[in-house]
């Protein structure tokens, strides 16, 4: 099968472990590329790639860096502006979640659905290859499963899902202690959350176990209006956080800002909070579109 390199805009890279070139598959319409260029084209937060892949089939290799039923996530070695992570995201909500563990080299297929909190998002996927322990697995069946794995077919190990592994694009554990939230958009009318007298967004937790936390505190600054836009400081308006929420994008609450006339275009945020295990922690958020949202 000939095939042709993809445009610039998609851009060119190593897929590495198969030793192919980035291609994109006339015939199919199925764009081969790496996770790792994947993330490079993420990570500056803007919608390019979004528009350069959407509703396209993507065949993405890489290696695993966590896997959380029903997603499984693919590591980059990038990361956000607000330095979370970039991770390709593989939603089994529909359908059967294959046996994965923390540094299994993978290629997969799917049809590229948003750019989730975490990354790109894949639907409709399809395993295609997998190498685990050094022994390829074509389709994701294991070719010698241990006894545990067998057990618990189409889904992670619970000691491989909570050891954090230093392997191709895997992110270290993050600290729960100190974190940096992302911006998941507003909150409008009808909305869990929505506060008429106020501009509110949603603000997302990353990976990990954060029901229970409490959200103390928080002071926020606006660029707009001459300095005058600020909440929680000083003779500033009052803020709002709402409790710790969970969907199946993961943990989240919503943020609001007294008053919806006020000039920023971006805010920048920082909470206190007291964690699950009633350690304290804080959090930063940086929310890039605020006024008119």
């Amino acid at each position: 099968m000939s095939c042709q390199r993809l445009p610039t805009l998609i851009g060119i890279g190593v897929l590495g472990w198969y030793g192919s070139c980035l291609t994109a598959v006339a015939q199919t319409g199925v764009i081969e590329v790496a996770a790792e260029e994947l993330g490079k084209q993420f990570a500056p937060d803007t919608l390019e790639p979004v528009k350069a892949y959407q509703g396209r089939v993507l065949r993405v290799s890489g290696r695993v860096s966590m896997a959380h039923e029903p997603f499984v996530y693919p590591g980059t070695g990038s990361n956000f502006p607000t330095g979370q992570p970039v991770t390709v995201t593989l939603d089994y909500k529909a359908g059967v979640m294959p046996e994965f563990s923390v540094g299994d080299r993978v290629i997969v297929e799917g049809r590229f659905d948003r750019k989730g909190i975490f990354g790109p998002t894949l639907t409709e996927r399809r395993l295609v290859r997998r190498e685990q322990d050094g022994k390829a697995s074509p389709g994701g069946s294991s070719a010698s499963p241990s006894p545990r794995a067998a057990a618990r077919k189409g889904r992670l190990p619970k000691k491989a899902a909570e050891k954090p592994e230093d392997a191709g694009g895997a992110s270290p554990p993050v600290d729960p202690r100190a974190i940096a939230l992302r911006f998941d958009g507003p909150v409008r009318e009808g909305e869990t959350g929505y506060r008429p007298e106020c501009t509110s967004f949603r603000l997302r937790f990353g990976p990990g176990k954060w029901r229970g936390t409490v959200i103390g505190r928080s002071l926020a600054w606006g660029d707009g209006n001459r300095g005058k836009d600020h909440w929680g400081v000083g003779s500033g308006e009052v803020t709002f956080s709402s409790e710790v929420h969970q969907d199946g994008d993961g943990a989240y609450f919503v943020f609001s800002l007294n008053g919806t006339d006020w000039e920023s275009d971006r805010v920048a945020a920082v909470f206190r909070l007291t964690l699950p295990d009633g350690r304290p922690g804080v959090a930063t958020a940086l929310i890039p579109v605020a006024k008119g949202s």
